[in-house]
């Protein structure tokens, strides 16, 4: 891993001029590897050495301690090469550093001025989320004590959705350096403009339109629609029942009036959302109103305080403030900021605000701006373009010289880049090399297409697996047939949740590897061995936080300890807790465990006693303190592999702890609240990081991580992943845009998109579009020499001709690739992308991976693949693995118990519940069907419609919601499956039942092991009997049904309702929807209990557990 160092310390005319022009403003736009941060540095000597001012005069302006650390050191390196002492000592006290960093220092100098407290404290980010994720956790908890009005948003929403949304909402308008009634004043002002403009066009289109249709449409109905101002839900019902029976209309003009008619209902939508925004505005503002309380309380302010207060501050129109303005004004006779385009409107404004009018840098790269998620507005950086071409006080200089990337490497990076950005109309400027050849590299093919077909039928899972072996044994082949060290590899991925199927691959080939920042802080091992056993001293009947203590290497409890223990506590009563077997040492009477291990028992039950005594007592970085300190932690994990790393990252939890208790004391049961829920959001802290691991490995991480940084060699993998992330778009919000809630239909429950909504949405989708691909061009801008692009492909059905809209980086790039001649390296087919001489071998050692990775029946894994030798006692899985497993053996080992779980491993192709690719549908109503997969459309549209009125459901409007996206064929296909089914008896079943349950989770404690999953419909009879079903869009009869597993996927349904809800299950039933067949099975013979079910699937685990165990050579249980 380097930083950019330019092969020569010669200048390009470009560079000189960004350098030395001094009287105007300037806009560097350096495109990758140009030598943006050598060309801030040198502007700042030049100004220093030709006494244009001192280094106190100066502002510089960075977003991270560690850029601005940076350029201090290359100043530092450089004042003394010039001689330049004095300069360099008053470096330190120099004002170069962060945005936040810099309003610290102003709103310290002016504490009275800016109405803060001259001793305020500056919240860090990672405390300030904590804070606000509690205050709104309290605010929610009021609402629903108070059963207050706005606590019908929560049950309308979700809270999941909701907390989301207060949380968005608040970050766009701190981005904006607006408090909320500001914000929400000027979004209804945005709204209203918008909704006028609308209504104005669509009448206008109406007078165009409709004597086009004459004769044919009922414009006496069209024109009631459009007068009635006051849609309800039934109303809009009626609307698309009415424009439904003109949807084979194909004359000119129907196409858009159809486009009309959906505008017109999504504008009528906007009174209905009035109530809902009220109750969001209603808690938001209530958050805001403690988080001010409390912060200042704290007497602290978080980051954007301090920007919005040293606005604020220059914003002042009194005289004294404007002599402070002045005064700031004339101290920096230069201003100069690195990596403009991440900046924000706020952040903007403060700049503007400081300027003397000609005297500001700015410095960076439009294409590179990807941090749009923390409020980035790379839109900003194209404006300032735009005045630079105006003539309006600012020149702009083009860095297109690189000085990282090879000729031979740039010239195929232009042209894919040209070519992906053509379409949007974009500017590319193309890079032209300066850095110098690399020996190691000539000759080779500088960009090369590793594809990995998805082959028919096949999981996309098991697809990356090969994928995976793919690229490790390419980069095997680059360092052993062509000497290209470990260490200038670099692997890129857009995040790190299947990072696990790459690490294995490494393992494989016996390649060394570094990931940098891979799985969140919270997901550590050595950060939840110590959040488990802090949660078992606060709550000791919990047997998961106990168990996981136990055989944590705080404690070296063996898991055969664990199972007899288990065994004595659970005997007689299942429920009882496992810490029921460690009362009063009643483990000293089980003769299976040994006495080095009772042992250890006597030493745990005796700190977690002491500690739980004083947990109330003693502040919580004490109470870690001496757990370290009597388990003596800190040193068993520094003798592990990566051990400096886990080490840093316990330090790193105390001095998190100690930062929130300097503010106020941290009650244990507060703390590990606080960490379940930022683990559960996906609150990502960065892992510790020891710069002296992994240099002679490969580095695995994120391309955000990447940014900054270059390698000789780059393989940016898992191409064929899909973009966009879990985030509920329950609400959409944007700082210069205003903020868009959607609804749910109060008739059909199904999502409805009011027009302010669909709009908004629409602009935050095209921004994310084009991040997408600037995402893209850093990744591959990181290479040096060689560069890999690497994913798994997958033929569609109906391709898209845009690049913006297509799903995956890899349809991008086997489309740019065959347009531009890349060569291509497949599993298939090898193709000259790989050196001819080294294939057969390459070819050789994939195949004889993959039969490792699925080995003969009865043979263990390999020790080298890392896995755990310890004999499995117990295992949580889903219902779907237990019907994998039934079907296959083998495709279950694949897909659960090496490691990774599936993106499609649901028996009905659904993503199952739990997996790092599940769509979070908790946030959201209802979940956002799979273009690609007509059974997932079809459940999405099985958990929504009317039961009583299914009808209404048939219309093509409804079809449309859902299945309109596969292609043509599928609302037919789907309109006839449909009707078929609501003419059975089974459906007229559930329409006179008395009560109906759709989509209910559960999660079962079996006796060897937790199992979880989610039923499509529990219902009740008209009798009054409880019975089970499961849509499954294949055909099928019950001879399939006991092939494919599905009975005993209903069993373990069944079973659940019993255990959990207290149901007598009569009979649960599989229904095929391609054929109309139902498969019933009848459990009234069984018992309430179902305990034939009962002991099938204890037979069953024992069964999975001896399979697990024998393939990991641990033996049976």
């Amino acid at each position: 891993m380097n930083r950019q160092k330019p092969a020569s310390l010669s200048l390009t005319q470009n560079q000189k001029q960004a350098i030395r022009e001094l009287d105007t403003n300037i806009l560097v736009s350096a495109g990758a590897g140009t030598g943006k941060t050598r060309v801030l540095v040198e502007r700042i000597l030049h100004i220093l050495k030709n006494n244009k001012a001192g280094i106190s005069e100066l502002l510089v302006l960075t977003f991270t301690d560690k850029a601005a650390n940076e350029i201090k050191v290359r100043l530092s390196e450089r004042l003394r090469d010039m001689g330049l002492e004095r300069a360099r000592r008053e470096l330190e006290q120099a004002a170069i550093g962060t945005f936040h960093g810099f309003a610290t220092r102003l709103l310290k100098e002016h504490p009275v001025e800016s109405g803060v407290d001259p001793d305020f404290r500056v919240i860090e980010n990672e405390r300030a989320d904590l804070l606000k994720d509690e205050i709104v956790t309290t605010v929610l908890e009021t609402s629903f004590q108070e059963s207050d009005e706005a606590f019908q948003l929560v049950r309308y929403l979700g809270e999941t959705a909701v907390r989301s949304a207060i949380l968005k909402l608040f970050a766009t308008a701190r981005h904006e350096g607006k408090m909320f009634s500001a914000f929400f004043k000027e979004n209804d002002l945005k709204r209203n403009a918008l909704l006028e403009r609308a209504e104005k066009e669509i009448l206008r289109e109406c007078e165009r339109l409709i004597p086009k249709l004459s004769g044919e449409l009922d414009e006496t109905a069209w024109s009631r629609f459009v007068k009635n101002q006051q849609w309800d839900w039934n109303t809009l019902s009626d609307f698309r029942e009415w424009k439904g029976s003109y949807s084979s209309k194909r004359k000119e003009g129907w196409k858009e009036w159809r486009v009309l008619a959906d505008e017109l209902a999504a504008l009528r939508m906007e009174p209905l959302a009035v109530p809902w925004r009220a109750h969001l505005e209603n808690l938001a503002l209530r958050f805001e109103t403690a988080y001010e309380s409390q912060k200042q309380e704290e007497n602290g302010l978080d980051f954007d305080d301090l920007q919005i207060r040293a606005v604020n501050l220059f914003l002042d129109p009194r005289p004294a403030m404007r002599k402070i303005r002045d005064r700031y004004q004339q101290r920096f006779k230069f201003i100069l900021v690195d990596e403009f385009q991440d900046t924000n409107y706020l952040q903007t404004r403060f700049v503007d605000l400081l300027s003397s009018g000609s005297n500001v840098f700015v410095v960076g790269d439009f294409k590179q701006s990807i941090y749009g998620f923390r409020g980035a507005e790379p839109g900003i950086f194209l404006a300032r373009e735009t005045q630079s071409r105006e003539d309006s006080g600012w020149i702009r200089v083009p860095l297109t010289e690189n000085f990282r990337s090879r000729a031979a490497l740039l010239k195929p990076l232009n042209e894919i880049f040209r070519e992906l950005w053509d379409e949007d109309q974009f500017p590319f400027e193309a890079l032209s090399a300066r850095a110098e050849p690399d020996p190691r590299h000539e000759g080779q093919v500088p960009v090369e297409i590793l594809v990995t077909h998805l082959d028919p039928g096949e999981e996309k899972a098991h697809a990356r697996i090969r994928e995976a072996l793919a690229i490790a044994g390419r980069l095997k082949d680059l360092h052993e047939k062509e000497g290209v060290p470990y260490g200038d590899m670099a692997l890129l991925f857009r995040g790190m949740t299947m990072s696990g199927i790459y690490e294995y691959a490494m393992k494989v080939f016996d390649i060394p590897y570094f990931i940098v920042a891979g799985r969140g802080f919270y997901a550590q091992p050595e950060i939840r061995d110590l959040a488990n056993f802090l949660t078992h001293l606060e709550k000791p009947l919990l047997d998961i936080p106990l168990a996981a203590s136990l055989r944590s290497p705080l404690f070296h409890v063996t898991d055969s300890t664990l199972f007899w223990l288990s065994r004595w506590a659970k005997t007689g009563d299942e429920r009882n807790p496992l810490a029921e077997a460690l009362k009063e040492k009643r483990y000293e009477k089980i003769p299976e465990i040994s006495q080095e291990q009772k042992k250890s028992l006597a030493e745990f039950l005796a700190l977690a006693d002491e500690l739980r005594g004083l947990k109330d007592r003693i502040s919580l970085a004490e109470l870690i303190d001496k757990t370290l300190e009597r388990t003596g932690y800190e040193l068993s994990i520094l003798a592990t592999p990566g051990g400096a790393r886990r080490y840093a990252n316990v330090k790193k939890l105390m001095a998190m702890v100690r930062e929130h208790e300097s503010f106020d004391r941290m009650p244990l049961a507060r703390f590990l609240v606080m960490m379940e829920r930022l683990e559960v959001q996906e609150v990502r802290e960065s892992e510790a990081q020891i710069s002296a691991e992994g240099e002679e490995s490969v580095r695995m991480m994120t391309i955000h991580g990447a940014k900054g940084l270059e390698f000789p060699v780059v393989v940016v993998a898992d191409l064929g992943a899909r973009g966009g992330g879990q985030e509920s778009k329950a609400v959409v919000a944007h700082a210069n845009e205003g903020y868009a809630l959607r609804l749910m239909n109060g008739v059909t429950r199904a999502a409805e998109e009011p027009f302010s909504y669909r709009k908004l949405d629409e602009k935050i989708t095209a921004r994310e579009r084009e991040e997408r691909k600037r995402l893209f061009y850093v990744a591959c801008t990181r290479a040096k020499s060689r560069l890999f692009l690497s994913g798994v492909h997958e033929i569609r059905k109906n391709p898209k001709n845009r690049y913006g809209d297509m799903l995956t980086w890899m349809d991008w790039v086997m489309t740019i690739g065959e347009k531009l001649g890349i060569p291509k390296a497949s599993d298939h087919d090898r193709t000259p992308g790989f050196v001819k001489k080294n294939a057969d071998n390459f070819r050789e050692q994939m195949e004889r991976t993959l039969k490792e990775l699925v080995p003969a029946e009865g043979e263990p894994l390999p020790e080298k693949t890392g896995l755990v030798t310890t004999i499995l006692k117990s295992i949580d899985l889903p219902v779907s693995a237990y019907v994998l497993f039934v079907k296959d053996p083998l495709a279950f080992w694949r897909a659960y118990q090496i490691g990774w779980k599936t993106t499609g491993g649901d028996v009905e192709g659904r993503v199952p519940s739990g997996t790092d690719d599940e769509e979070s549908v908790a946030l959201d109503f209802p979940p956002s069907p799979d273009p690609r997969d007509f059974g997932t459309a079809m459940h999405a549209f099985l958990e929504c419609f009317d039961i009583r009125h299914p009808e209404k459901y048939l219309e093509e409007e409804a079809l449309d919601r859902f299945f309109k996206r596969l292609g043509g064929e599928a609302v037919p296909k789907a309109r006839n499956i449909l009707k078929k089914f609501f003419s059975t008896p089974l459906f007229r079943k559930l329409q006179a039942a008395r009560k109906v349950e759709r989509e209910i989770d559960f999660v079962l404690n079996e006796r060897r092991g937790l199992i979880h999953g989610k039923l499509d419909i529990l219902f009740q009879d008209a009798e009054g009997a409880w019975h089970v079903l499961d849509f499954k869009t294949a055909e099928g009869d019950a001879a399939t049904a006991r092939t494919s597993g599905y009975d005993l996927q209903i069993e373990l349904y069944a079973l659940a309702v019993h255990r959990i809800l207290g149901f007598t299950v009569r009979s649960g039933i599989i229904y095929y929807l391609e054929n109309s067949s139902a498969v019933t099975l009848d459990f009234s013979g069984q018992g309430g209990g179902l305990e034939k079910t009962r002991e099938k699937i204890t037979g069953l685990q024992e069964t999975i557990l001896d399979f697990c165990n024998q393939k990991m050579g641990a033996g049976k249980v």
